[in-house]
């Protein structure tokens, strides 16, 4: 059916548990799995461009947004699962992206840096993150997107016990202990 065809009122929550027995919440979370895959496909694809993955991608992402950080800070701030993390890490470093250093004050933790190659290549692909998403949400208007960005915000904040760890991700910053 072509998209013109179709027509939202069979995606509603009602019509849905009508015929195949869905609520809104499994129904929301099969449409969050399935926009979410479906934007790391093509995010992935978007960045092999820069000659990173989507877990380089990442990590890059966080470290410039947090200037410097530790292995625990990225692990809560991206969401790629620590053994991944801890590969993608040392590649980064073996490529020349990123510095990992003791810290003065701690010397069990780790301190990540971008090298300016990193900042560089992240400079670049940001951009095309930016393209990338912008084309996904292409005709969405303005009040639809911040109600669904309030939507995720509960969701996340609902799914994060930790109330430390939930106010990082959701402001996308480095407030997290080493012990949370």
């Amino acid at each position: 059916m072509s998209r013109a065809g179709r027509k939202p009122e069979e995606w509603s929550s009602a019509a849905l548990f009508r015929t195949f027995g869905l609520g809104f919440p499994e129904y929301f979370f099969y449409l969050v799995l399935h926009a979410s895959r479906r934007r790391d496909a093509g995010l992935a694809r978007e960045m092999e461009a820069f000659g990173l993955t989507l877990p380089k991608w990442r990590a890059l992402a966080v470290i410039r947004r947090l200037g410097t950080c530790t292995m625990t800070e990225l692990a809560h701030l991206s969401p790629v699962d620590r053994t991944t993390l801890t590969r993608t890490v040392d590649l980064l470093v073996e490529d020349g992206m990123v510095e990992r250093s003791t810290s003065p004050t701690d010397r069990r933790r780790v301190l990540l840096t971008l090298h300016q190659r990193g900042y560089d290549i992240i400079e670049k692909a940001r951009a095309g993150n930016r393209d990338f998403s912008a084309r996904a949400l292409a005709g969405i208007p303005e009040d639809q997107r911040e109600t669904a960005m309030a939507v995720l915000q509960r969701v996340v904040e609902n799914l994060i016990e930790d109330d430390e760890i939930a106010y990082g991700v959701l402001t996308y910053r480095a407030t997290i202990s080493e012990t949370a």
